[in-house]
């Protein structure tokens, strides 16, 4: 049976449908009549911002101010956040060595075949091209990115699934090896771009960033 995601609506995360409480935000939340969409249960205002969130929230997602009393539970949320990060940087050492320290990691891929050694990352601040094998590295802010293409079919090693993305100054073609995973792949870096562009230009922040950033008392 397949599981039915809805956005939570107070931080934006998919959650399962048949979920009360959202994983990411602990905001407390109902279905709607037609189960098509989750609502809060109550809200109230952010102290800090006044920006709105739903009952139950660990914190503002908008401002970060920390609302919950449980402490112990927020600092594992936050444990658990930094670790995550500090994983990938632990595991792709040459590429994430090419961010800044503070850039949260939206999604990093790493292909590596016969004289093929690339890494595509999507942060929060722009998107990194680095070919390992040519020492080669490409950085564009995602101010810059004026358009994300469509993903088509090469037909041919070593990238099969490939799409472009269209800057001020030059298109960059980012290809996905020919195995069975590489359209899953390529899939799921398209979709973390198109998000790291819209939360840029909407100035938001990524509900799973929040947690690295909260002052804990």
């Amino acid at each position: 049976m397949a599981i039915v995601a809805l956005k939570c609506p107070n931080c934006g995360a998919l959650i399962p449908r048949e979920s009360m409480n959202c994983e990411f935000c602990g905001a407390s939340l109902i279905l709607t009549p037609d189960k098509t969409t989750l609502t809060p249960q109550q809200t109230s205002s952010c102290p800090k911002c006044a920006n709105p969130v739903a009952s139950g929230s660990w914190f503002c997602a908008k401002c970060g101010e920390v609302l919950t009393e449980d402490v112990e539970h927020l600092k594992q949320i936050q444990k658990k956040a930094v670790f995550v990060q500090e994983d990938l940087r632990r595991k792709y050492p040459e590429a994430c060595s090419l961010l800044k320290p503070e850039e949260f990691i939206y999604f990093l891929h790493h292909h590596k075949a016969f004289l093929v050694d690339e890494y595509y990352v999507a942060t929060d601040k722009g998107l990194l091209v680095f070919n390992a094998h040519k020492k080669t590295s490409g950085y564009v802010p995602l101010s810059d990115i004026v358009a994300i293409g469509k993903i088509y079919n090469a037909g041919s090693a070593p990238f099969t699934h490939l799409f472009k993305v269209q800057t001020f100054k030059q298109t960059f073609t980012l290809g996905f090896g020919h195995d069975r995973d590489s359209l899953s792949n390529a899939m799921q870096f398209h979709r973390a771009l198109h998000k790291a562009v819209n939360d840029y230009t909407l100035q938001k922040i990524d509900i799973r960033a929040i947690p690295r950033s909260l002052k804990i008392p």
